[in-house]
């Protein structure tokens, strides 16, 4: 192939995802004009913050080269707590603490049977989703759970439009979650760990620490995410954040970071985010529900991953044909 077929491979491989965004705006655009409007994108922000927090933690436990399936009960968890403790105690403050505290404890825990004993993610923190999903469910007995004092007029409160506290929220974590991952210590060895345990030990540093780390920032982004979401409802439910947990890494995982760890970061995690909040608003404001729904989701999902995987291993093949080509040449 010649060079501009390379350089297509090349930039389709490296703007694919944003390719295939605009094209959903444009195809649901057209379907429903008001999808368009700012009003829709404000909309598509608020309703989708909890899952950029979510899939900010995510992103440092994915690089670690482990993975968190809890994060969806966890969220559902911490807002049952933290509505039961403002019902009781009168103080919203103190609840949110507590209910922050709790979430930290519950990714030490997963954390710590992790790097201390060894187990792997998948089998803790699936463990994870069915015990907190269990205890939210049990403490409220499956009903939902009003939130008292002033924490829901805080987080809707008005701004200047499209401004709203939840993607101020947003917009914070991820300044501090870019600093911590790009700019410190602790992020470099978090891409240490996932690019290779045995090289990151040999360098010092300590493997089992960063895992641990790693999930309870995982589980403290649930926390933040589950303090959001019940303050936009003025309510916790038991069932909320349910297959939170898959959005999330579908969105890290579609930004490019690598399932098997060491590579990604949270510029193209929000992309991502942006990707997966566009097509789950767009397919509901098209008025495709329920099982069709999860159809065309994730259908577009596997579309999306295909092209980028494809367009890559096409443009690294064109790109050892050409060496081979001017080798011969050469000789």
């Amino acid at each position: 192939m010649n060079l501009s077929s390379r350089r297509v491979f090349e930039l389709t491989h490296r703007y694919g995802l944003g390719i295939t965004l605009i094209a959903m705006v444009a195809v649901f655009g057209i379907v429903n004009p008001g999808f368009l409007s700012l009003a829709s994108a404000a909309n598509i922000a608020n309703q989708n913050a909890a899952l950029a927090i979510v899939a900010l933690g995510m992103t440092f436990v994915l690089i670690s080269g482990s993975i968190d399936l809890s994060v969806g009960s966890i969220l559902a968890l911490l807002g049952v707590i933290v509505a039961l403790v403002s019902q009781i105690t009168g103080d919203i403050l103190s609840a949110i603490v507590l209910g922050l505290l709790i979430a930290m404890a519950v990714g030490a825990i997963n954390g710590g049977l992790v790097a201390l004993l060894g187990l792997n993610s998948v089998i803790v923190t699936l463990a994870a989703f069915i015990w907190a999903r269990g205890v939210a469910t049990a403490l409220t007995e499956g009903t939902s759970v009003s939130v008292a004092g002033w924490l829901p007029t805080v987080v809707n409160a008005r701004l200047p439009h499209p401004l709203s506290v939840p993607l101020v929220v947003v917009v914070l974590t991820y300044l501090v979650g870019h600093l911590v991952l790009a700019k410190t210590r602790f992020g470099r060895y978090v891409y240490a760990v996932g690019g290779g345990e045995g090289s990151a030990r040999q360098a010092g540093i300590r493997v089992n620490a960063v895992r641990l780390n790693v999930f309870v920032l995982s589980a403290s982004c649930a926390g933040i995410g589950a303090v959001v979401e019940i303050g936009r409802f003025a309510t916790a439910q038991p069932n909320a954040g349910f297959g939170l947990e898959l959005d999330a890494i579908a969105a890290v995982i579609i930004g490019g970071t690598k399932l098997t760890g060491g590579e990604g970061s949270l510029r193209q995690t929000l992309i991502g985010v942006l990707f997966i909040a566009v097509l789950n608003t767009g397919l509901a404001t098209v008025g495709i529900r329920d099982a069709y729904l999860l159809l065309y989701k994730g259908l577009v999902i596997l579309f999306a991953l295909s092209l980028e995987v494809v367009s890559g291993r096409l443009a690294a093949r064109t790109a050892r044909r050409d060496l081979i080509v001017d080798a011969e040449i050469s000789a």
